[in-house]
């Protein structure tokens, strides 16, 4: 009865996904340069300023945690090579950030899908 037990547990764990991927959208802008204002709006201040961080609101399911993240801009106005950087991390303490700066005395905004990948795996 124990191996019947332990085989329909093992099956159940199984069939679980170790590996799954959340995603959100935020909007990178240049002060008083704003798109969408139903998305996010997170400040990218112009070179030579340091880049901007910002805790990014996405977490992974219980059970899970974040392993990697980054990004895809998805849009840009006026174009996409106006942004200097755009990098996401996971920090140290599971923290998904995303560092924006945009190019010197450029106006722009971009729209930024932020994607993180989290694990089961050694979760405990």
């Amino acid at each position: 009865m124990t191996a019947i037990a332990v085989s329909l547990f093992n099956l159940f764990v199984a069939q679980i996904p170790q590996l799954t991927v959340e995603k959100t959208t935020v909007t990178a802008h240049t002060a008083n340069y704003y798109g969408n204002r139903r998305v996010p709006q997170l400040l990218a201040p112009n070179v030579p300023a340091d880049a901007q961080r910002h805790v990014i609101d996405l977490a992974c399911e219980e059970g899970y945690k974040p392993l990697a993240a980054w990004h895809e801009i998805v849009g840009s106005h006026p174009s996409l090579d106006k942004m200097y950087s755009v990098n996401a991390e996971v920090e140290g303490n599971g923290v998904i950030a995303l560092h924006l700066r945009a190019r010197e005395n450029e106006q722009v905004y971009a729209y930024v899908e932020v994607f993180v990948v989290c694990s089961r795996l050694d979760s405990e």
